[in-house]
């Protein structure tokens, strides 16, 4: 399973603040290197934190914060707490949510568990599609399947498929057969071609002359 864009997103934030401390502290004459109160760097300091907060890491602190961006934090750490949930990761109490969220929670989970079931997926849990997701999921089993016996891939079942994709099937299969032995190729069966196939192959071999 792809891991919830919340935690890449705190990832890929946590390598940037550690970068971006590693560099305001690095050695040097500090009369020199020291930021000025008006400078970008002291500006950014500020920021940082805030964007420490809002993605709920450890170097955050709360206390210079404006109440709006306290509320904003909060709101960011609730955000976390449903992907949470609509992930079904550890660290979610569902007593905890609303109404409202219980439910966006639960549409979450039937939407990836249709996408796992639609793409194959080994957690697809197909008893909870709905009709309509069964159905696009079935056709969506056909095709792959149809495809895969079409190219001749190994541990290919026919069997799941429909009398008329079967017998499409065949026809498809047939016609590649002649076309590999008609042209010499590994694979060929001549034990399945007609007698005038045969003599088609045959023809064409003494012309090749190989």
């Amino acid at each position: 399973m792809s891991l919830p864009r919340i935690v890449i997103a705190i990832i890929s934030f946590s390598v940037i603040a550690a970068c971006s401390i590693e560099a305001a502290q690095s050695p040097g004459d500090q009369s020199q290197n020291a930021p000025s109160p008006a400078s970008p760097q002291a500006a950014a300091i500020p920021s940082l934190n805030y964007q420490s907060c809002l993605f709920g890491l450890a170097m955050c602190d709360a206390t210079p914060l404006t109440p709006e961006q306290r509320q904003a934090a909060v709101q960011a750490e609730r955000q976390r707490f449903l992907e949470v949930c609509a992930y079904a990761l550890d660290g979610c109490a569902k007593a905890s949510l609303t109404p409202e969220e219980q439910a966006a929670v639960a549409e979450s989970a039937r939407k990836r568990n249709y996408q796992n079931c639609f793409h194959g997926f080994y957690t697809c849990d197909m008893p909870r599609l709905t009709p309509e997701e069964h159905d696009a999921v079935v056709r969506k089993i056909e095709e792959h399947t149809y495809s895969d016996c079409k190219n001749r891939f190994y541990g290919c079942d026919p069997s799941p498929l429909s009398a008329e994709r079967r017998e499409k099937l065949a026809r498809a299969v047939h016609k590649r057969n002649y076309q590999d032995c008609l042209h010499g190729f590994y694979g060929c069966d001549a034990s399945q071609l007609t007698a005038e196939e045969k003599d088609a192959v045959a023809k064409a071999a003494a012309a090749r002359k190989w």
